[in-house]
This record gives C-alpha cells, structure tokens and sequence, in this order.
C-alpha cells in the first residue's frame, strides 16, 4: 500500500501514488519510468523529468517554470493554444471538458485537442497519456489545473485561452523552453538586421 506522496523505486522504475502539496528540492527522475504518477498542487524546485516516461500519470495544478524535462513538441505553447482556440471556437461542438477523447472521435477536450492537432503530441500521447503530453506541452495551464471541469467550464476555459491569447495572462516557461525561446529570439534578432 502506497502512502500519499511516497515514493517506491525498485530498479530503473519509480511508482508514485501522489506527490500533493509538496516535493523534495533537487529531486532527480530522470530516465525513471513513472508509473501511476499524480503530480498535483506542486510548484517544485528544480525536479529533473529529463528521460523519464510515465505510464498512467498525471498532473494538475503544477508550476513548471523549474521543471527540467524533455520537450514533448517543437511547437510553441502560443501556437498550440491558438490550434486549439480557433478550433473550439470554429467548432464550439467539437469541445467538451469533461472528456478528453470522445467515442466518436470528434469531440475532444482542451487536452485531448492539443494531442490531436499537433503531430508531435498525438505520438507523445501514445506513450504517457493525453494529460502528461498536454501538461509537459502547455505548462501555462498546467499550472492552474485549467484542463480539468473541476476548475473551469467549457466557456470559462476559452475566455481564459483568449486572454492568454491577448497577452493577458504570464506565461510560464520551463528551463527547456527558455533555451527554445532564447534560439527564436536570436533568429528574429539575425532576421531584422538584414
């Protein structure tokens, strides 16, 4: 029997039960294959996922700004959410919150749409889940749990996407976004000054 927030390794695998509220500072995982991880209500210091794989996990209302992991997709978090938005908005009966993959596969989350729409993601999706990818993808939303129903409504999660959208909202970046944005500003930088 597992105790909220104990971690068990044996070998190269690490099984959480729920890491909630708090986490150890320096906390490595890297290369450790996570099962049945739930990472909820963390704002960790610089917890190291870089290699890790996770099998039935998930995440809600984690800060990811010192997380070090793995991009899960080359696609900037800013083109992922307009993906999304102008699908939901274009399709309003395409998006249902409460589901992250409908039966008939048209109608999909917030979650479940990023894991669609983006190429990159719908292969990460295979191999943790729709809500690990769209997390790790989206760490802005991730960090206040906007995935889920219990936080938001279908039009409440729009009207916060639009915000984002509009700049209204700060975005958080994870160290392996910084040096992604880093690179593109150089580029726009070397492309200006032409």
């Amino acid at each position: 029997m597992f105790v909220e927030g104990e971690i068990v390794q044996k070998g190269d695998a690490v099984k959480i039960l729920c890491l909630k509220d708090k986490i150890p500072e320096n906390l490595s995982l890297a290369g450790v294959a996570i099962m049945y991880g739930g990472f909820t209500n963390l704002a960790p210091v610089n917890l190291d996922l870089r290699e890790a794989t996770f099998d039935e996990s998930y995440m809600m209302k984690v800060d990811l700004s010192q997380v070090h992991y793995d991009r899960v997709t080359s696609t900037s978090e800013r083109e992922l959410m307009q993906m999304v938005y102008d699908q939901v908005t274009k399709h309003p009966a395409s998006f249902n919150l409460r589901r992250w993959h409908g039966r008939s596969g048209t109608v999909h989350s917030w979650s479940g749409w990023v894991c669609v729409l983006d190429p990159e993601l719908r292969k990460a999706k295979a191999w943790m889940g729709t809500n690990m990818a769209a997390n790790l993808a989206l760490p802005t939303m991730a960090k206040d749990g906007r995935f889920f129903s219990s936080v938001n409504n279908d039009q409440q999660l729009i009207a916060w996407a639009k915000d984002y959208l509009d700049g209204k909202i700060e975005p958080v970046v994870p160290p392996c976004m910084q040096l992604a944005s880093n690179d593109r500003s150089k580029k726009i930088k070397a492309t200006s000054n032409r």
